[in-house]
């Protein structure tokens, strides 16, 4: 089950990034854009620290497949947001 879980995370990934892009595009300018960018994987970086270790705490507690499922149910938690964005806009 693992290994269906853990390439299971580019599901939310590409559809969160596409939504993500969109709302960019549509709201700043290409200054503002390349700043936010900037800022953006900065911050990335420094939560994607904090979320492994957090992760690693929680499958060290409840294991690795409860872990994964976890992960799962947090990343596709966006994707709610996104589609009440957009959904507002049609």
């Amino acid at each position: 089950l693992s290994p269906v879980l853990m390439s299971a995370t580019s599901l939310s990934y590409g559809v969160g990034r596409v939504a993500r892009n969109h709302l960019l595009q549509k709201e700043f300018t290409q200054e503002q854009r390349a700043t936010l960018g900037s800022l953006g994987s900065l911050l990335s970086y420094i939560m994607f620290v904090i979320a492994s270790y957090g992760l690693g705490l929680l499958a060290d507690r409840f294991g690795p497949i409860n872990t994964l499922i976890i992960a799962h149910i947090l990343l596709f938690s966006p994707l709610w947001f996104y589609r009440k964005i957009f959904k507002h806009e049609t």
